[in-house]
């Protein structure tokens, strides 16, 4: 499976303390999100702050490039550990990997959910296999590429 062969769901909280066109633009540039075909869902929070969320579906150049980011967030010494690790992140056939949405506005792919890298503020990619009779091995194969 190639990036063009991907489809790569991305999502991310936006908070009324952030700037929706900054991330909207830094999903852009990283991810490959078309920020005009983005869906907007608005919402108050408990103390009545705006919050949205935003969410799109990238497929074709978009995805190879969201995959490219995904792979520099996960650091694999080998095709063996990539595969191993995809394994473990796997659900329904497709990887979800949590990234930090500052570092993403920063312009670097990491990793987010875990201590250190950077709690809830994070934005959710699900890369789904579209052929391939074992996902884990076709999107391991496509985020190595």
């Amino acid at each position: 499976m190639r990036g063009a062969g991907a489809r790569v769901s991305v999502s991310a909280i936006v908070h009324a303390t952030e700037s929706e066109e900054r991330v909207l633009g830094a999903l852009a540039e990283m991810l490959g999100v078309d920020a005009g075909a983005a869906g907007r869902l608005a919402t108050r929070g408990h103390f009545g702050n705006r919050i949205v969320t935003v969410s799109a579906t990238v497929t074709g150049a978009g995805a190879a490039a969201a995959l490219r980011a995904v792979r520099g967030a996960l650091a694999w010494p080998s095709r063996e550990a990539a595969v191993a690790d995809v394994r473990r992140r796997i659900r329904g056939g497709s990887l979800h990997v949590r990234l930090d949405k500052q570092g993403i506005v920063r312009g670097r792919a990491e990793l987010g959910g875990m201590p250190g890298g950077g709690g809830d503020v994070v934005v959710q990619v699900g890369v789904r296999a579209v052929r391939g009779d074992d996902a884990a091995e076709a999107i391991a194969g496509a985020l190595l590429q």
